[in-house]
């Protein structure tokens, strides 16, 4: 046997040539002057070089065996808790921290089959899943990982759209190499990672706009519908609506069907108000409608912006005299939001160009209809303003007489006996007669149009006078800066 003895030439000397022991030398004191173990009795040699082996790999460091050592590691990348529905991710780390390359590593992620539509990737590595029951891996592979270098995993998952109760913890975990643990000759500790994430039921509060909000006229009425939803899956807690409307564009007038049972504050000298509820159910709401009327000053095209956020009141801890808190003052779990992304919304409303329609008589005359006197009323209806109407809306004539008649009857009124045979043609204009008025249609009108409408009203046996009133927009169905001139009576003898 060749084998050079551990202790052969273990006489190291100072840089002066003294002799200097180490400890290789204290451990070779007793051996013979070949440097093997002196041996006597049934010991073998075999036995013998063994143990000088071991004594030396513990006196001398250096000459122990290099050796890899990973680890793995993982963390949430999204906060915690998780809503029921939301994307949640995960970042896992495997490393060599030992001093030796290490062999091919294995990485196994294991996660209930709850988080939905896994995904895990990571640069240089390979990875399969499988399911068995309620638990999915992930097995993932990569090349040897060289002394204190690292490699990572992507994880991500979608939480569960419904739990048991308010709130579920879900574990996930990560393993490095499971399958050949034996190679790290018992520094396994940190071959295995876990992490708790909280599934949570939540609300989610989301104001929105509505009414006839989205364009007016200066002067006009208005009325906002704003709704406060709650398009979680928990009821929320107290909820605060804070709601701004222009000054001095807009001047409040009133509330109307107010859900919210805290009530809402008037508007300060801001134009700001909030709006109160103690709660708003899973999928539930909450209205109120806002009465304004726009400053007559206004030009068309301007813009108004109303904006509503929406807030869950949070109890924060306070300071009792002593210094100390209040414990019932503490947020409690749920005050949160799933998603505060949505918590504000705003409107705009245009000021469309000024509509004024005027109704005037154009003109009139009383002619003889056999033994009647009949009264033809030439109405003219014009739009004064810059803009064009946004609506139909109608002119209605009403009249003392029981007789109203035009060129397009066919039979008389009772009462009433001029047909259409001793009527003037005039072109047909669609008007509806009742007992006592007649009413014509307006459809578009443009800025500066005008529109004309003939109308006859027979005076009744023994009457010697009709009076007649004409008003255009009765139902106040258009937005207009000037409704002063919207209707006109007149008396016409017979």
């Amino acid at each position: 046997m060749n084998a050079r003895a551990p202790c052969a030439g273990a006489a190291p000397f100072e840089s002066n040539g003294a002799r200097k022991e180490t400890a290789m030398m204290a451990a070779c004191r007793h051996t013979d002057r070949r440097g093997f173990p002196a041996i006597s009795g049934r010991a073998s040699r075999r036995a013998a070089l063994a143990a000088a082996f071991a004594a030396a790999a513990m006196l001398a460091p250096g000459l122990a065996r290099a050796q890899s050592d990973l680890a793995v590691t993982i963390t949430q990348g999204t906060a915690n808790p998780v809503p029921t529905g939301a994307p949640v991710t995960y970042a896992v780390t495997a490393r060599n921290i030992g001093t030796a390359q290490s062999s091919p590593v294995q990485v196994r992620l294991e996660l209930p089959t709850s988080l939905t539509t896994p995904t895990a990737s990571g640069s240089g590595f390979t990875c399969s899943s499988s399911t068995a029951g309620t638990l999915r891996t992930f097995s993932c592979s990569s090349g040897v990982l060289a002394s204190n270098q690292s490699r990572s995993l992507s994880l991500s998952a979608t939480a569960p759209g419904t739990i048991s109760g308010d709130s579920q913890t879900l574990t996930v975990k990560a393993m490095v190499n499971p399958n050949d643990l034996a190679r790290e000759q018992g520094r396994t500790a940190n071959n295995t990672a876990t992490v708790s994430t909280v599934v949570q039921t939540l609300p989610d509060l989301a104001p929105s706009w509505a009414g006839s909000s989205t364009t007016a006229s200066p002067g006009a009425d208005l009325m906002f519908e704003l709704t406060l939803r709650n398009i979680g899956n928990r009821a929320s807690g107290d909820a605060v609506l804070k709601v701004s409307i222009p000054v001095g564009q807009l001047s409040f007038s009133r509330f109307a069907n107010s859900q919210f049972d805290g009530g809402c504050s008037p508007p300060d000298a801001q134009g700001k108000f909030t709006c109160r509820t103690s709660t708003v159910p899973a999928g539930g709401s909450r209205r109120v409608q806002i009465w304004s009327r726009t400053n007559n000053l206004l030009e068309g095209g301007d813009r108004l912006l109303s904006q509503a956020t929406a807030e869950l009141r949070i109890g924060l801890p306070s300071l009792t005299p002593t210094g100390g808190r209040t414990a019932a003052e503490v947020r409690p779990l749920g005050t949160s939001e799933r998603n505060e992304r949505n918590n504000t919304s705003s409107l705009v409303t245009t000021v469309s160009p000024s509509v004024d329609l005027q109704v005037e008589l154009a003109r009139s005359r009383v002619f003889n209809c056999g033994d009647r006197r009949t009264v033809e009323l030439v109405y003219r209806v014009s739009n004064r303003g810059s803009g064009t109407t946004t609506r139909n809306t109608q002119l209605q004539v009403a009249r003392s007489s029981a007789c109203g008649l035009n060129a397009y009857l066919s039979t008389g009124v009772a009462g009433c006996f001029c047909l259409t045979s001793t009527l003037p043609e005039h072109h047909a204009q669609n008007c509806s007669f009742g007992a006592t008025s007649q009413t014509c249609p307006i459809n578009t009108l443009a800025a500066g149009a005008t529109r004309e409408f003939t109308l006859y009203v027979e005076g009744a046996a023994g009457q010697n006078s009709v009076q007649v009133q004409a008003t255009v927009d009765p139902a106040n169905v258009l937005p207009e800066s000037n409704e002063q001139n919207n209707q006109i009576a007149t008396t016409h003898p017979l």
